[in-house]
């Protein structure tokens, strides 16, 4: 601005668009810093979920064997004799790495995608879980296992999407495995009752 030729007027403008960028600039910092702090906030509740469920599948009565099968169940996976293992926070599972690295890709197409056509994938992976006598912990460990390795990777992006999906997808883990054991011990029932009625008992040699 000229002394010598600006007018009143000219220089009652040129304050008020200075007042006016000033004001902008404070505005704009202050929704960056609030957008900052919700971030953090929202980091901070995802680590706390992640402490609470932890410390859930390191609950000792979900850990402690209520039967000499389970007991053997353990002793053939090479699990302590008390089952009393503790999960750490970022130690990987004792599952193959391919079986990690399917449930990875799993949990990124399902937090992007949603449910969708994941359905009939989401109950292989049960009956698989099945078969290998997964049990619904280490399948926990399992999903916090990968689910903290997606959340340290965002950065300063957003967790809330993320964890609001990754607890459907654990949700609907949990009752197609609970499903898959249940078929399977209705199914280990009805041949042992079949067992039992006449003609499927087996015959007994005679004595001599």
């Amino acid at each position: 601005v000229c002394v010598n030729t600006t007018t009143t007027r000219n220089l009652l403008w040129v304050l008020a668009r200075a007042i006016e960028r000033h004001n902008l600039l404070r505005e704009s910092q202050r929704l960056i810093q609030a957008h900052q702090r919700r971030l953090q906030q929202e980091h901070d509740e995802a680590s706390r979920l992640l402490y609470q469920q932890y410390a859930l599948v390191n609950d000792t009565e979900s850990t402690r064997p209520s039967s000499s099968e389970e007991f053997l169940m353990g002793r053939a996976k090479g699990l302590p004799d008390d089952r009393m293992t503790v999960v750490v926070r970022g130690e990987p599972p004792r599952l193959p790495d391919e079986l990690i690295a399917h449930y990875r890709e799993l949990l990124r197409t399902y937090v992007i995608m949603g449910a969708g056509n994941l359905s009939s994938e989401m109950r292989r992976l049960a009956e698989l879980f099945t078969t290998a006598g997964i049990t619904a912990r280490e399948a926990m460990q399992l999903h916090l296992f990968v689910l903290e390795e997606l959340i340290q990777g965002l950065g300063a992006r957003s967790t809330r999407h993320v964890m609001t999906r990754a607890d459907l997808l654990a949700l609907e883990i949990m009752m197609y495995l609970a499903e898959s054991y249940r078929t399977c011990y209705l199914r280990r029932t009805t041949i042992d009752q079949q067992r039992l009625l006449p003609g499927f008992e087996q015959e007994t040699p005679a004595a001599f």
